[in-house]
């Protein structure tokens, strides 16, 4: 495994493991990633957005995903750690799938999230979701324990299994929730 240091805005200090892909033999077509998303709070789709190409982030594609995953109380856009769209990726190829990803919450301001913390005792003080390092998603047509197995399978970051949903985020590896 070698270190990329993709040119992303405003996060100089990004290094992103570059895991070798198979490519097809046949054909010499670089290697591309991309998720379809669904905003359960906006209505909002973000479909086939490629944000990996051959071997490098596309910075056009992450500023989509920072607009998509903001904080739909408050409408602040954060970053969104490029790790993050990467794990998701690796889900839905652990799962053999590109249905699309229902995004119960992304990015969260430090205002919702301590008003969220007021209203229920499930939510972190210094929860990753300020940090645009976490995702709340599901997958229609796959059940929750297999959502959490498949992340789980991939031994990174966070991984919560909850009621209606799965969270996933890029902080130390850890395990909670109703389907561990």
């Amino acid at each position: 495994m070698r270190l990329f240091r993709p040119s992303l805005p405003n996060d100089e200090s990004c290094l992103l493991p570059v895991v070798k892909e198979k490519q097809d033999q046949a054909s010499s077509l670089p290697v591309t990633k991309s998720v379809s998303l669904y905003n359960t709070h906006t209505g909002e789709f973000l479909r086939n957005c490629q944000f990996w190409q051959g071997d490098q982030l596309c910075p056009s594609s992450l500023a989509e995903l920072n607009y998509f995953c903001r904080d739909h109380r408050t409408g602040d856009i954060h970053s969104i750690d490029p790790h993050l769209i990467l794990l998701l990726h690796h889900i839905l190829q652990a799962l053999e799938t590109n249905k699309l990803v229902h995004v119960v919450s992304g990015y969260r301001s430090a205002m919702t999230n301590k008003s969220l913390r007021q209203q229920s005792q499930g939510v972190a003080r210094n929860s990753y979701h300020t940090k645009g390092q976490a995702l709340d998603f599901y997958i229609e047509g796959h059940s929750l324990r297999s959502l959490h197995k498949a992340a789980l399978s991939l031994k990174a970051g966070g991984v919560g299994g909850y009621n209606q949903f799965i969270h996933i985020d890029t902080g130390p590896v850890r395990r909670w929730g109703i389907a561990c």
